[in-house]
């Protein structure tokens, strides 16, 4: 969206593509406005950028500090 009056200085530029990484304890109870967050974000980066590489990604997999 954009607002009436706005004018793009930079239409041919992008920031490169970088990491983000959402984390939080399993286990741990995550609020509704915590999980409402995560679902945004990971649906705004998905839109975004649909040709990233998401194989390494682990639904709902767990990691001890020493992995």
């Amino acid at each position: 969206m954009v607002e009436p009056g706005v004018v793009w200085l930079f239409d041919d530029w992008q920031l490169a593509p970088m990491p983000m990484f959402v984390a939080f304890r399993p286990h741990r109870h995550v609020s509704a406005r915590l999980r409402v967050f995560i679902e945004w974000v990971a649906a705004l980066m998905a839109a975004q950028s649909p040709g990233v590489d998401r194989s390494h990604e682990v639904k709902g997999a767990s990691r001890t500090p020493s992995e």
